[in-house]
């Protein structure tokens, strides 16, 4: 292995919340939308077996310690305002310039979690809702993709997206997100890629709305649909007409399936 300089390695120590402070020069604000719900998520879900230390610097012309990786952690003990002390991780710094470098190289080398691996976590933990889906899905002969499918095209028996299912657990009958990944799944038992959140989505909106339906005729009609250039239809007609995607793919497949059909058998487009 090349040889290179590892640097000083950090101190490990306990440090007061009141101790610790922000470089607004370089760290992201914290004041969105999103970063407040995410304080909020672990103030109010606060564990210590879930809690990482937080990395921090000490520069000889300031008395506190610099957050270099954990603002959000920090601020929503600091919300809590039951917990005095946070573990720190303390590395060597003597300006902003090497602060700035470590905040760059924690947060670009990170490898996010995905759904995907985020699931199969939640269903080791006993999530309920992970396990909820995951229970739909092996009665379905489906499972969720272990990595991140190239370009999209997972194998016909996975799915990858998890929102969308989360999705329709919480809008839609457990049944009809079974009867539409079913339904999906029989129509194209070989071809990849087309589990495709847009499509489940819409066939579940489809199937409570329609009463009627004969699943017979809805896995022909899927046969003849490609899940992509759907979503690209809908894409295309919202564009024009206004109204949502999810709307659009919906009546998109209803006219699909009333196409040929006698007005008795025909749904609601």
């Amino acid at each position: 292995m090349k040889e290179q300089s590892l640097g000083k390695q950090p101190d490990l120590k306990w440090i007061d919340i009141d101790d610790l402070s922000v470089d607004q020069n370089y760290q992201r604000s914290a004041d969105s939308k999103k970063s407040k719900a995410t304080i909020n998520k672990i103030a109010n879900n606060f564990h210590w077996d879930k809690f990482c230390p937080l990395i921090v610097a000490q520069r000889a012309d300031r008395k506190k310690y610099l957050i270099v990786d954990g603002q959000h952690r920090a601020l929503a003990v600091l919300q809590r305002g039951d917990i005095e002390k946070v573990p720190c991780c303390v590395i060597s710094s003597s300006n902003i310039v090497d602060e700035a470098s470590s905040f760059i190289g924690i947060n670009k080398d990170r490898v996010r979690l995905t759904p995907m691996a985020e699931f199969y976590a939640q269903v080791a933990a006993n999530d309920p809702s992970a396990l909820e889906i995951k229970e739909l899905l092996d009665d379905v002969g489906l499972k969720v993709s272990s990595t991140p499918p190239l370009h999209g095209m997972n194998k016909p028996s996975e799915v990858a997206c998890v929102g969308a299912l989360k999705w329709a657990i919480r809008k839609h009958k457990k049944s009809t997100l079974k009867q539409a990944l079913k339904s999906i799944y029989e129509a194209y038992p070989n071809t990849e890629g087309q589990m495709r959140s847009m499509f489940i989505k819409a066939l579940c909106e489809l199937i409570t709305a329609s009463s009627g339906l004969n699943r017979e005729h809805l896995i022909e009609t899927i046969k003849n649909i490609d899940p992509e250039s759907a979503q690209d239809a809908a894409r295309s007609y919202v564009k024009i007409e206004g109204g949502s995607v999810l709307e659009a793919a919906t009546k998109y497949i209803a006219r699909a399936y009333n196409a040929g059909l006698p007005k008795t058998e025909r749904i609601e487009a």
